[in-house]
C-alpha cells in the first residue's frame, strides 16, 4: 500500500509541475498582446458652448455701391480701372457734357437778359417815383388836379409790378443757370466715398443709363463676414455675441469678432435647410491683412463659456452612458461620470474624473473594453 501511494504521489506531483508549467505558460507566452490606445489627460480649460455656420460665410464690405448716373449719355472716358484705389470725390467717369454745355450758355444768355430787364424796369421804377414825389408835392399847393395825381400813382404802380416781374424771371434764370451748371458737373461722376474699383461694367463709347451700374467701388477698410446659420440655432443667436472668425487664406489663425446684424426672417432658399443671415464685425485687428471682398469665412458664435479653471475631457473619449476608458495599471477601467457644458471637443466633468486621468480616445476597436490590457501610444501630430 505505501508502494501504491508512493507511486501515486509521485505521478500527481508530475502533474502538477505539468499544470503549473502550463499556466505560466499561457500567462507568459500565450497571453495576449496589450492593445495599443491612445489618450488625452484630463486637464483645466475652456468650455464653450458654440454654433457654426451651416456653408461657407463670405466678407462683405459695409460701404458698397454700383455707381450710376442719373441721366443718359454716352461715356467719353473712364479714368480709373479695376484695382485702383480713388479717394472721396475723385473724378472716375466723364460722360459726353456736349448738351449740357449748349443748355449752360443758353442759361447764361437768358440771364444777362433777364438782368438788363430788370434793370430796365428798376430804372422806370425810379423815374416813376421821382414824377409821383413831385405830383404829390404839385398837389397839396393845388396846382395839379387830382386825376393828374391819380395817373402819377398808377404809373408808380405799373413800374413797380414791372420790377417785381423782372425780379422773379431774374431769380428762375438763376436758379436755371445753377441747374445747368449741375447738369454740367453731373457728366462727370465722382466717388461717393474713398475705396477700391472692383469691376466695370459699361466702356467708352456705351450709353449710360440712369440706374444701369457703370462701375463697383469698395471700401475695403470697413469689411464684415457675413454667414448663415441654421434656423433652430436662431433662438440664442442676438447681437453682440462673440465669434470665433476663420479665413481659409489664413489658416491655423483665428480672428475675433461680435454679432452686429440678425437677420429678421429665414431665407427659404433651401427647402432642406433654412437658414438665418447674421453680419459679424471684426475686432481684431485686420488692417494690415490683404483681405478681399468675397473670400469665405467660416464662424463660430460663443454662446456660452465655461472659464480657464474647468476640469474637462476630450469628447471624443465619452461613450454612450457619459462612460468613459481610465487606463489604470495598465489596464481600461470603465468610469461613469458626471458632464456640464460640451461642444465638439471638450466636455465639462463634474464628477468621476481628475486631472491628469489618462482617458483613451481611440475607441474605434472593438476589444477596447473594460479590463482591457492597454499600452500608450502617441497621439499623431496634429
Amino acid at each position: 500500500m505505501p508502494d501504491l501511494w508512493r507511486k501515486l504521489g509521485g505521478w500527481i506531483l508530475l502533474l502538477a509541475i505539468l499544470g503549473g508549467g502550463y499556466a505560466l505558460l499561457h500567462l507568459v507566452v500565450l497571453a495576449p498582446d496589450p492593445i495599443e490606445v491612445r489618450v488625452e489627460e484630463v486637464h483645466r480649460g475652456v468650455v464653450e458652448r458654440i454654433v457654426t455656420n451651416t456653408r461657407a460665410g463670405s466678407i462683405q464690405s459695409r460701404l458698397r455701391s454700383k455707381v450710376s448716373t442719373d441721366r443718359a449719355a454716352r461715356i467719353v472716358e473712364i479714368l480709373h480701372r479695376e484695382g485702383a484705389r480713388v479717394e472721396i470725390s475723385d473724378p472716375i467717369v466723364k460722360l459726353d457734357d456736349a448738351t449740357a454745355q449748349a443748355a449752360l450758355r443758353v442759361a447764361q444768355q437768358d440771364l444777362e437778359h433777364a438782368k438788363q430787364l430788370e434793370e430796365q424796369a428798376r430804372v422806370s421804377r425810379a423815374d416813376a417815383q421821382r414824377e409821383f414825389d413831385r405830383y404829390e408835392e404839385l398837389h397839396r399847393k393845388n396846382t395839379v388836379s387830382q386825376s393828374e395825381m391819380d395817373r402819377a400813382t398808377t404809373r408808380l404802380e405799373l413800374a413797380r409790378t414791372a420790377l417785381k416781374v423782372a425780379s422773379s424771371v431774374t431769380g428762375q434764370r438763376t436758379a436755371r443757370l445753377a441747374q445747368a451748371r449741375l447738369d454740367v458737373e453731373k457728366m462727370i461722376l465722382r466717388a461717393p466715398f474713398a475705396g477700391v474699383l472692383t469691376e466695370v461694367f459699361l466702356e467708352v463709347g456705351e450709353w449710360a443709363i440712369p440706374g444701369k451700374p457703370i462701375l463697383e467701388l469698395i471700401d475695403p477698410g470697413s469689411l464684415d463676414v457675413r454667414a448663415e446659420l441654421d434656423e433652430i440655432d436662431t433662438e440664442e443667436i442676438q447681437t453682440g455675441l462673440p465669434v470665433r472668425i476663420q479665413l481659409d487664406p489664413f489658416p491655423g489663425q483665428l480672428f475675433d469678432g461680435t454679432i452686429t446684424r440678425v437677420a429678421p426672417y429665414v431665407s427659404e432658399a433651401r427647402d432642406q435647410n433654412r437658414t438665418v443671415e447674421i453680419e459679424v464685425r471684426f475686432t481684431s485687428e485686420i488692417s494690415s491683412l490683404p483681405l478681399k471682398a468675397g473670400m469665405s469665412a467660416d464662424i463660430e458664435v460663443i454662446l456660452e463659456q465655461k472659464p480657464e479653471s474647468t476640469l474637462r475631457v476630450s469628447t471624443l473619449a465619452i461613450m454612450e452612458g457619459n462612460r468613459v476608458l481610465v487606463v489604470r495599471d495598465g489596464k481600461a477601467s470603465l468610469t461613469t461620470i458626471e458632464t456640464g457644458l460640451r461642444n465638439w471637443e471638450f466636455t465639462e466633468v463634474t464628477a468621476g474624473l481628475s486631472e491628469g486621468d489618462r482617458v483613451i480616445v481611440s475607441l474605434d476597436r472593438k476589444d477596447v473594453t473594460d479590463g482591457a490590457q492597454v499600452t500608450i501610444v502617441p497621439q499623431p501630430e496634429r
